[in-house]
């Protein structure tokens, strides 16, 4: 005759079993948002939680993280109008911060991006192209800056970005000239940069920011 199962074996199968036979968990919808400043500790947090609950939305977690976010995780995913309560929430609490800050920063960390890449590809002087890198227009500048000087060595030869060719300035007026075209290279890049960050900050809707585009 067999032995017996034992009863705590019985029970545990039971309870394996049970846990295969159960539906999946729900999937949570996290929200979050990026906050001007660090909230003053959990008073703030649980304060916050609490302005959420009186809002009429269902908010199992809030959990702030570093580099000043904070989450929302909701059983489900929310719809317009309790979007528009968690905003208005969030930006009471928090001095302002919304969904729209969150995206005009990001968009402008974007065209920041594209700016370092353009100034990355250097210039075109005198049909060739030339480093803008930081230390290719210090080199520029200190030419520039001595270029009158006495004993000052000319010619000043500079190398194209790819090293294959060059560019001989053989006078202060030749180094005024790769100094202007660099200055001018530059600040093109960097003021079409700023003109569409004032855009985005002036957007007053995500999708506002969102339709800005940097065809530089």
């Amino acid at each position: 005759m067999p032995e017996p199962v034992p009863d705590f074996l019985l029970s545990r199968a039971k309870e394996v079993s049970a846990a295969l036979e159960a539906p999946d968990p729900p999937k949570k919808v996290r929200v979050s948002y990026q906050l001007a400043q660090t909230l003053s500790g959990e008073a703030s947090e649980s304060l916050l939680a609490a302005e959420v609950a009186a809002a009429a939305l269902s908010v199992p977690l809030v959990r702030a993280v570093v580099f000043r976010q904070i989450d929302f995780v909701f059983d489900s995913v929310l719809g317009e109008a309790d979007k528009a309560k968690l905003d208005a929430v969030v930006a009471g609490h928090t001095g302002g911060t919304t969904r729209l800050r969150v995206a005009q920063e990001k968009r402008a960390a974007s065209v920041n991006i594209r700016t370092g890449v353009l100034i990355n590809a250097g210039f075109v002087y005198a049909g060739k192209t030339f480093d803008l890198t930081p230390t290719a227009q210090l080199n520029t500048i200190g030419a520039y800056t001595s270029r009158n000087a006495p004993g000052f060595a000319y010619p000043v030869v500079r190398f194209t970005k790819d090293d294959l060719d060059t560019v001989s300035l053989v006078d202060a007026a030749d180094v005024e000239a790769f100094y202007t075209a660099t200055v001018s290279a530059v600040r093109v890049i960097r003021e079409a940069g700023n003109a569409l960050k004032v855009q985005i900050n002036a957007a007053t809707t995500v999708e506002a920011v969102n339709a800005i585009q940097d065809n530089r």
